[in-house]
């Protein structure tokens, strides 16, 4: 079963580099380009983005509740109470709880700390877990990276008059605990630089406050590896002062690692030469996390504030092999869930996905989810479901959908739920899990129009291979960190030839990658993950990331494949020279695990718009030569019917006639408002024509005239432009004589496209083969 999304790829602006900015900052026209286009359009804002120095950072105590929060701790501190820090077992909870550990340890701080054990405890702050926690002789609880949703365990604490310090960054939930302090950059608006701080960067801004209360704010400088680490490895926006902390905390790590960071790169055997935001991203966090997913993260607390390299490694080897049986776990389930799409593959086309098994690790079904997520570019749920016992797992989704406001408006069939848009955690009883399922599937429609945002891909800037060089991937690199909020350069090369394909990694799962550009040029590829996907035939073009990466102690160049597309087919396609022999399936009423199964055939194309999301399934615009074609629904008209029999070239026609949804002029009006909603919300009102008349089932011309009559009605304002795009925007007034003129042009077009599809329903074979063979 063909499992992939096709990607449509959004082009570089064209837009010429103003003058003012040509060679500023010491970066090649091309990067400044990119960067101007990104929003960067001055020589100051391109400074303050390259040198964190020349930054000027919010005052930490713009978070609201950090000044009740100091003002408690201070009290605690000069009463010499003993601090409980309850942390969190992922990396940013990890290195809030040292970081935070070591800040009280600095102020002369009698600290204890507990950070959950994922397998028996559980995300939180749970009440069994903090009973234990004081009967340590804790009298002050100090949270970090969790706590906004624990209501019960701020009403215990207050209730035996214990003070309880919340610190968190996850959405804030509709009811807030009862807490001596609440600090949350959630309760900053949006905008904030403060606003996208994670859990460690919430810590370090209550730290540098308290350190600065008692003089000591110079230690602050100390904390910022940590920093780094924990954003970076929760995938925070890097923006405003998260990415001037993190461009901080690499610096501080390029002049000396901490012990811990060191050993682990040691056993891992990558360079600290190497960048170190992706050092972090692939290297240290996935072992950090390794240890949250499958064991105990508390030791990792004063591993990461050990001094001595030798007690560091130890630590490290320890982690290495766990790092090893996480990756075995991780493919096991990835493995596992494919064989249940096959088995299911209608699953594969819900608005949701959600898999469910009672041997499936809860610490690793997480990441399974969001493979899964990016392959099926829609949001995935992975549950550990054991017999007799509540089930436990985690949601990843993709960019439009805020998977946790749907799951939210759910609530009622959980047990307890927290994340943010793009990832959650949930549990749930399993009897409700069905009609979870259906319940979240339909609040994800609405949240979305009912069409899941397209899959798309921005291309920065064209490159022939040989402008890949040294200088310029020097001047990339200059502007890391890369991540969200700051996405890494995506290029593209033209006319390429696949030469060869060798494969990578321990189980091969991997591939090398050596292709050749028309000049004769050729560069290898590193491809993950790319076992069983499909390689690109004949001349494309290819997406690639471009980084610096030292190996054996050598600098190299490494590319990263992206994403391939065949050369597009020039729009005079010639006509076909021998008929192709229809084959008559009109009458079948085929489901949609024969259409699956029917598009996942190499030698066929099933040429669908009915609006369904087939996995497989295309809208004409994504067609391509094939032996043979599928035609799920009559086509809107013959001369598409031509043109797409033309551009394909088959041997041979399968006819099925699956009804269309949208027949006459007020559903299909219906639609295409719809999509034109959709379109305005979420992709800043940029479409084109021939996917807006795909996903209506019509003719471009009929989705033109429905256009304009939504704009004579007052509902958005219409700008077509020549490469076939339309661009929507709002608009308000309407014009009653041009909504009549409007309307009757559009019910007849909707009328020739249903007089085509009754003819289409009733004409012989023979008929339909000679409308075909005609000339226009």
């Amino acid at each position: 079963m063909n499992l992939q999304i096709p990607t449509r790829w959004i082009e570089p602006p064209t837009d010429p580099l103003p003058e003012s900015l040509r060679s500023r900052a010491d970066l090649p026209d091309l990067v400044l380009a990119i960067l101007f286009h990104r929003g960067l359009r001055d020589p100051d804002q391109i400074q303050r983005f390259l040198d964190p120095g020349g930054y000027s950072f919010a005052n930490p105590y713009d978070l609201p509740g950090l000044d009740k929060a100091v003002a408690v701790l201070k009290g605690a501190l000069r009463a010499d109470k003993c601090i409980g820090v309850w942390g969190d077992f992922d990396v940013d909870g990890q290195t809030a709880t040292a970081l935070l550990v070591q800040t009280l340890r600095w102020l002369g701080a009698r600290v204890e700390y507990v950070i959950p054990v994922r397998q028996t405890d559980s995300h939180g702050v749970h009440l069994p877990g903090l009973q234990k926690f004081l009967s340590r002789g804790v009298e002050l609880v100090l949270t970090c990276d969790t706590g906004i949703g624990a209501l019960d365990a701020a009403a215990a604490m207050r209730d035996a008059g214990v003070p309880y310090v919340v610190t968190d960054h996850h959405q804030l939930p509709e009811a807030l605990p009862r807490a001596d302090a609440l600090v949350n950059p959630q309760f900053l608006p949006t905008g904030h630089p403060l606003r996208s701080l994670c859990g460690v960067g919430t810590a370090y801004q209550l730290a540098l406050a308290l350190l600065s209360e008692f003089g000591k704010q110079d230690r602050a400088d100390d904390l910022l590896d940590l920093v780094a680490l924990g954003t970076i490895a929760d995938v925070a926006e890097l923006s405003g002062d998260n990415r001037a902390l993190v461009q901080l905390g690499l610096q501080r790590m390029r002049g000396q690692l901490r012990p811990a960071f060191q050993a682990l790169l040691e056993q891992a055997g990558v360079s600290p030469a190497s960048p170190l935001d992706e050092v972090i991203g692939f290297t240290i966090a996935p072992r950090l996390n390794a240890v949250g997913r499958l064991g105990d993260s508390n030791p990792m607390v004063e591993f990461l504030l050990e001094p001595d390299i030798y007690n560091a490694r130890t630590t490290a080897a320890r982690l290495e092999g766990l790092n090893a049986h996480r990756k075995m776990l991780v493919d096991q389930v990835f493995q596992a869930a494919l064989a249940a799409l096959e088995r299911e593959p209608e699953r594969a086309i819900r608005p949701v996905v959600i898999l469910s098994h009672p041997g499936w690790p809860g610490g690793v079904v997480g990441i399974v989810a969001s493979r899964l997520a990016e392959i099926l570019h829609r949001p995935v749920i992975l549950l550990n479901a054991p017999p007799d016992q509540p089930a436990r797992g985690s949601a990843r989704s993709i960019d439009g959908v805020d998977i946790t406001a749907a799951i939210a408006e759910n609530s009622s069939l959980l047990i307890g739920f927290g994340g943010h848009p793009m990832a959650a955690g949930l549990s749930l009883l399993p009897e409700n899990l069905p009609a979870f399922e259906r319940a979240l599937a339909k609040s994800i429609e609405r949240q979305v129009g009912g069409i899941l945002p397209e899959k798309t891909l921005t291309v920065d800037a064209y490159l022939t291979l040989d402008q890949i060089n040294f200088d310029l991937v020097a001047a990339i690199e200059r502007l890391s960190p890369f991540g969200a909020g700051n996405p890494a350069f995506i290029f593209a090369a033209r006319n390429l030839t696949l030469n060869a394909l060798r494969p990578l990694g321990r189980s091969g799962e991997h591939q090398l990658a050596q292709v050749t550009d028309e000049e004769g040029s050729t560069r290898e590829l590193l491809w993950w993950n790319s076992v069983g996907l499909a390689r690109p035939q004949g001349k494309f073009d290819l997406a690639f990331s471009l980084r610096a990466s030292v190996y054996r102690g050598a600098h190299q160049i490494q590319l990263e494949w992206v994403d391939a597309r065949p050369l597009e087919v020039e729009e005079r396609v010639p006509s076909v020279s021998t008929s192709p022999l229809l084959k008559d399936l009109r009458a079948d009423i085929a489901t949609e695990l024969q259409l699956v199964e029917l598009a996942a055939r190499p030698d066929l194309l099933l040429w669908l718009e009915d609006g369904r999301d087939l996995p497989g399934a295309l809208r004409r615009f994504e067609l391509g030569p094939a032996v043979r074609l599928a035609v799920g629904c009559a086509p809107p008209a013959l001369d598409i019917f031509r043109r797409v029999v033309q551009l394909v070239q088959p041997k041979e026609i399968w006819l099925y006639n699956l009804p269309v949804p949208w027949l006459d002029p007020p559903a299909v009006m219906n639609r295409l408002a719809g999509l034109a909603k959709f379109i305005l919300n979420q992709r800043s009102g940029l479409a084109s024509l021939a996917e807006l008349a795909a996903a209506c089932a019509q003719t471009e011309q009929t989705v033109v005239e429905g256009l304009y009559w939504l704009q004579a009605n007052g509902s958005l304002q219409v700008y077509l432009r020549d490469t076939g795009e339309v661009l929507l925007a709002s608009a308000a007034g309407s014009d009653e004589g041009k909504k009549k003129l409007a309307w009757g042009r559009f019910s007849r077009l909707v009328a020739e496209t249903n007089a085509f599809r009754l003819y289409y329903a009733r004409a012989d074979l023979a008929a339909i083969s000679a409308a075909l063979s005609e000339n226009k």
